[in-house]
């Protein structure tokens, strides 16, 4: 079975901090980012 994944970077606001990450659910991942 085939999955479908994500290469993310993400920045801060506040500090100008870059995520990199990878993920099969990106939604959940900035959500998550967010909070």
């Amino acid at each position: 079975m085939d999955k479908t994944y994500f290469v993310h970077f993400l920045a801060s606001k506040r500090n100008g901090t870059l995520y990199v990450g990878m993920t099969n659910n990106l939604e959940r991942k900035i959500t998550e980012h967010k909070e």
